[in-house]
């Protein structure tokens, strides 16, 4: 059976993934996240070379984005937001002087599509439905790994109607981000 690429199944040679990792060197939170997955990665076997900056190189542009191995990032997704962070056109490149949020550089025509449509559904379930799909292809194709998730609880009265959590990262946002829709309805 021949894949691919050309190669033989019983021609496969077998090779040590092995790249690079770089955080700030002095945020000891990534230094201790970095120590971390490079451990699990070196337990399955992958090799790990730990490539630590200063905040000053990690700033550069050009620097970061031609960066050949893993670095981390913060990212606090929402439908919204989704375009920036995983279209095409937002993937840094010389020509844009390495300025998108795509930091991933996932090219994606599919994940284009979707949020094309996600971006003009005026139709909630249209929407989840397209948001759905987009996290199939997102999982599929894993441009990116989350590593852990944000959770933010918001309590309310049983008798406060409307209320309901904030978009995590929406800018501006507070815990009575969307007031004008709440309502009062007095059961107890």
């Amino acid at each position: 059976m021949e894949a691919r690429t050309g190669w033989s199944y019983g021609q496969c040679r077998h090779e040590r993934l092995e790249f690079p990792f770089q955080v700030e060197a002095a945020d000891g939170d990534q230094v201790r996240l970095q120590a971390a997955v490079a451990g699990f990665w070196r337990e399955i076997g992958v090799r790990v070379q730990i490539d630590n900056v200063t905040g000053l190189r990690l700033r550069d542009r050009q620097t970061r984005e031609t960066y050949p191995g893993v670095s981390t990032a913060e990212a606090a997704p929402t439908v919204d937001g989704l375009s920036g962070l995983w279209r095409s056109s937002q993937v840094p490149r010389a020509e844009t002087r390495y300025i998108g949020q795509n930091t991933a550089h996932w090219a994606s025509p599919e994940a284009d599509r979707l949020l094309d449509r996600i971006e003009n559904s005026f139709n909630r379930r249209e929407t989840e439905a397209l948001v759905a799909q987009f996290s199939k292809l997102f999982s599929d194709e894993l441009p990116a790994l989350p590593l852990y998730y944000p959770v933010e609880v918001t309590a309310a009265h049983k008798s406060l109607v409307g209320a309901r959590p904030r978009a995590v990262g929406a800018p501006g946002a507070s815990a009575n981000w969307n007031c004008h829709q709440w309502e009062w309805t007095g059961r107890q």
